[in-house]
């Protein structure tokens, strides 16, 4: 398996896949690249085609001055589809890659035959992220790379999971030193949550969905699930107890175990 870089529209994007047969398209989450996928990418390879790659301003893909929305990462990803002849495809999106499958599930459903998200708002009219985690966020960071990703890990997970894998934050801070993002690269995304609201229009989405969420999550609190359920006609929630916002990472095993059962019931 090697990176490919893929030109859609105005960037261009670093893009692996593993396996063959129907397409599952995994979007990585805010301050996240295709390395999210880790407990993923080859796992869920058996009997399908995994795409994965970096969304513009991460990775090996593309910086931009701008275009760093739910709705222009919607637009990359399309594009990424075609490009790819992926369609239809099963979504997987963790937290902001959650909502741009949700975009892209109101906008261009045609492209989709599943969605799964994971840690995933729901928007202006979910739960909100606690005072005390957003400022934690906020104070985080402020600081130099090396200690403001130290400092997000007890946001991100809720068990010991990254002190019993230092080496996991070692090599995502030595691969952000090589490929460093320009700061709205990282705060674009997140801003932009702040003002989705995709309740009312999710409703037209007919196809299967599986909503994936940790109990303990501190960023996007637990009620967010039942919330997108709702607006949803054919979802499914499934909770993780004692598991946090980085649940594909801190609950591989058993988000996979999740997935595939979806995925066989398709």
């Amino acid at each position: 398996m090697a990176i490919e870089l893929v030109e859609v529209d105005e960037v261009t994007l670093a893009v692996e896949q593993a396996g063959e047969g129907d397409p599952l398209l995994l979007v990585a989450g805010g301050f996240m690249d295709m390395d999210q996928w880790l407990y993923q990418f080859e796992a869920l390879a058996e009997g399908r085609r995994v795409i994965r790659f970096d969304q513009r301003g991460t990775g090996q893909s593309s910086m931009t001055v701008g275009g760093y929305s739910i709705q222009q990462f919607a637009l990359d990803t399309i594009a990424l589809i075609e490009a790819l002849e992926a369609a239809p495809c099963v979504l997987f999106g963790s937290s902001v890659g959650g909502l741009v499958g949700i975009e892209i599930a109101i906008t261009r459903p045609e492209l989709l035959s599943g969605l799964i998200v994971a840690s995933t708002p729901a928007g202006v009219k979910g739960e909100p992220t606690p005072p005390e985690t957003q400022l934690a966020m906020l104070r985080g960071a402020a600081l130099p790379m090396e200690q403001a990703a130290a400092a997000l890990q007890d946001i991100l997970f809720a068990t010991d999971f990254h002190d019993e894998h230092p080496d996991m934050l070692d090599e995502a801070i030595e691969k952000r030193r090589e490929y460093p993002a320009p700061p709205l690269a990282l705060m674009g995304p997140l801003q932009s949550t702040l003002m989705y609201d995709p309740l009312e229009a999710l409703a037209g989405f007919d196809k299967p969905v599986l909503i994936l969420q940790g109990e303990s999550d501190r960023i996007v609190p637990l009620g967010n699930a039942p919330i997108l359920e709702g607006a949803l006609p054919k979802a499914k929630v499934v909770t993780f107890p004692d598991m946090g916002h980085a649940l594909v990472i801190e609950a591989g095993g058993a988000v996979n175990a999740a997935v595939n059962e979806f995925l066989a019931a398709l």
